[in-house]
């Protein structure tokens, strides 16, 4: 996954978010958090102990009913992104 928060440019490797299934990060003062689709499509929140769907709908929990506010990215092959994106970070 790679996109773009603020003014920065990350990406993350699929490797690592497959072997995760999910990522706290924060890229350029941003929280951002980022879920691996092949997973069971529900993570809980440490935190608050919510629940999670893919698509960052809170669906129980103390947070049930949130959304989180998406971000424009998408699934890129790193050489073809960093072409474009040489400044990228990528998470490690």
């Amino acid at each position: 996954m790679a996109g773009e928060i603020g003014s920065s440019s990350v990406a993350y490797p699929y490797s690592i978010t497959a072997a995760r299934g999910a990522i706290n990060d924060t890229v350029d003062g941003t929280a951002v958090a980022v879920f691996h689709g092949a997973w069971a499509g529900e993570f809980v929140d440490e935190q608050t102990g919510s629940t999670w769907d893919i698509a960052g709908r809170a669906t129980a929990g103390q947070l049930k009913g949130s959304q989180l506010k998406p971000i424009v990215h998408g699934d890129y092959f790193a050489f073809a992104w960093l072409v474009f994106e040489p400044d990228t970070e990528v998470y490690r």
